[in-house]
This record gives structure tokens, sequence and C-alpha cells, in this order.
């Protein structure tokens, strides 16, 4: 008689005494008790292969999704603390927005949300957004928007467009110029009252070095006419006045010259070139 189980096999006599068939099915239920818990560990292990498989996979998702939440908390506190104002659109519709886009144009993120991004700029303007936010590689451009009271705004505009979930999209970054354009006009408006006040100046020393030297030269030439006339008759003390009325008058004329090219320095001025100071002291 032969026994033949999965793990074994037992070989018995028919002829054999009753003590070796004992011996036999003893044998037997060892091998199968051999057998069950073989395949009971087999289960056992096989069962925390399993869960250390599944523990070791849900360590390794539970990993990346903080990771992926870290990502985007420091993504969010990038966006919140910058000071330009970006907004994500997808076919022109306002998909998400940063707090600093919110307080340019007076939103809510909730209302800004789902909005037409051509609301945000000037009617006139449409076009030329609509004209830059295609462009691939980014653009660069200055546009006037509109607050939610009605009030303009100076913006600086770079954008780039996007795949975003198959379909086109893109990415603004927005920031106010208002205050440096006013800064810009006001100083255009003082550069244009230094040019006319500079202007003023030029004309008035030519005015007055012409009008000015006039009567000088009259003085002068009639005082030598005086002297050369009638020097003879006249005392020592006179002449002596005369001569100082006529030098006074020839330094009043170089003074006046002096002014009417100290005016033109900045229209007519010569190549700047080292002098010597001390004769300019000496000369004063």
């Amino acid at each position: 008689l032969c026994i033949w189980l999965p793990w074994g096999a037992i070989a018995v006599w028919t002829h054999a005494p009753v003590w070796e068939y004992q011996a036999a099915i003893l044998a037997t239920s060892t091998l199968l008790a051999v057998g069950v818990h073989q395949q009971r560990v087999l289960v056992v292990r096989k069962l925390q292969s399993e869960r250390v498989r599944r523990t070791h996979e849900m360590a390794t998702l539970e990993q990346r999704l903080r990771d992926v939440r870290g990502t985007e908390e420091r993504f969010r506190k990038l966006s919140e603390a910058t000071f330009e104002g970006i907004l994500l659109h997808r076919d022109r519709k306002i998909l998400e927005v940063n707090t600093t886009l919110t307080e340019t144009f007076g939103l809510l993120s909730a209302t800004a949300r789902g909005m037409d991004l051509l609301q945000l700029f000037d009617p006139e303007s449409h076009e030329l957004v609509l004209a830059k936010i295609g462009y691939q590689e980014g653009t660069h451009f200055e546009v006037r928007g509109v607050r939610s009271d009605g009030s303009f705004l100076a913006l600086e505009v770079r954008a780039r467009a996007l795949q975003i979930e198959g379909e086109g999209g893109g990415v603004l970054a927005i920031r106010d110029v208002s205050n440096r354009h006013r800064r810009e006009v006001v100083h255009a408006r003082l550069l244009e009252d230094l040019r006319r006040s500079n202007q003023e100046l030029t004309d008035f020393a030519h005015v007055a070095s012409h009008d000015l030297r006039a009567p000088l030269r009259t003085i002068g030439s009639f005082s030598e006419i005086l002297i050369e006339d009638f020097a003879e008759n006249l005392p020592p003390e006179a002449r002596e006045h005369l001569g100082r009325i006529t030098r006074a008058a020839e330094r009043m004329d170089r003074l006046l010259s002096a002014l009417l090219d100290y005016a033109r320095v900045g229209t007519r001025g010569k190549a700047l070139e080292r002098i010597d100071a001390n004769a300019a002291l000496e000369q004063a």
C-alpha cells in the first residue's frame, strides 16, 4: 500500500502486521500536520509580505502627498509675497489670482475667479491685450487697466501662453506703475519749466548785454572825446574823473559780454578743457 501526499509518500506492505499500519497512519497524520503548518506559514508570510508592501506603498503615497502639499504651500506663499499681481487664465477665463492682483484692482478672489480677463483692461486696449497674451515665448507691454470702481491704472504686464488641461491658456504678471507714470509727468513738467526758465534767462542776458552795452559805448565814446578835445582846458582832477569814467565803461562792457557768454554756456559752450584757476583768481 502506498499513500501519496503533496509533500511526501508512505509505502506500506499490505500483508504487514497491524503495528505497521498504525505506524503508517501516524506517519501520515504527521505529514498532514507538517504540510498544513507549512501551508499556514506560507500563507502568513504572503499576507505579511502583502501587508508590508501595502504599508510601504501607503507611506510612499502619503510622503508624495505631503511633498505636493508642501510645494503648493510654498508656491502659494511665493505668489502671495510677490509685488506683482498674478493670474492664471484659460481661454480668457481667470482661474486663479493672488492677493496682490485683487488688491490692485479692488476685487475679491471669489469675484475675480471666473471673470473674463479683458474686464481688467480699458476697452481701447483689448485688441492689444489679445494680441500679446498668445506669445509662447512671453512678451512685455504697458496698458491701461480699470479698477472695480471705474478708475484707471497704468499697468506693466508680462504675459506667457501656456497649455492648461489641454486647452489654450496662460499666465499674466501685472504691476501697477501709476505712481511711476505720475512721477514721469511731474518730471517732464519740471524739465519743461527748467527749459523755459533757461531760455528766458538766455533771452534776458542777450537783451541786457545788448541794450546795456549801447549806452556804455556812448558814455565811453563821449568821455574819450572830452579828454581829447578839452583836456587842455580841464583841470587835472576833471581829467582824472573822465579817465575813470572811460575805464569803468570799458569794464562794464567786459562784464556784460562775459554775462552773455555765461548765459550761452549751455547752448553754445565750447568743449571743456583744463585751465589755470589761479589766473581767474588773480583777475578777480
